[in-house]
């Protein structure tokens, strides 16, 4: 049944996509004007591009007190998923993405169970990054890594780390757990 509820949760979310790193109130009193024009200007869509944003909102949870702690993250419906698609392309394509002085990422918008497991392969992502291992994240929460003689695709953190420990890999392996994804 949970896993049901995900799935729903996860299509009604496939027109939205996640901005992190922008400033708390860099948006102003428009959010979505803001985010047309930051990601028309940052990710270098012509002026004529309509980017199709319905609703914008930071995330719902307490604004972060003083600069010490990471903003909320934006997120932005999309009234075309051809769009949102094409945003999040281009953004990855670039690999560093700025607004003003600052970097920001783009993301899909997962629900909270997916976001939770494909959070559970960082210290792997960042053992790879660290060997210039390429890798994938495909949805909604594997790891396709390219070792130089095979490519292997992980159903779970805990497969990927038991997998890179045994190739001589400087990860912790996860303990194992049972999951609907």
């Amino acid at each position: 049944m949970e896993a049901k509820l995900t799935d729903q949760e996860a299509r009604a979310r496939r027109d939205n996509l996640r901005i992190y790193g922008i400033p708390e109130e860099a948006e102003g009193t428009n959010i979505i004007v803001f985010l047309e024009n930051m990601l028309r200007d940052s990710l270098a869509f012509p002026p004529e591009t309509d980017l199709k944003i319905e609703k914008a909102h930071r995330a719902l949870a307490p604004k972060p007190a003083g600069g010490l702690t990471r903003p909320r993250s934006i997120i932005a419906k999309f009234s075309s998923f051809r769009v949102k698609e094409e945003v999040i392309r281009i953004a990855w394509q670039k690999k560093q993405v700025m607004y003003k002085d600052t970097r920001f990422y783009v993301d899909h918008d997962y629900p909270p169970l997916i976001l939770k497991k494909r959070t559970e392969y960082n210290q792997a992502k960042r053992v790879l990054k660290e060997h210039n291992i390429k890798f994938q994240t495909p949805y909604p929460a594997k790891m396709r890594v390219f070792y130089n003689e095979e490519t292997r695709l992980y159903q779970s953190a805990a497969e990927a780390t038991v997998d890179m420990a045994a190739r001589g890999l400087p990860v912790t392996v996860i303990p194992s757990t049972v999951d609907p994804y």
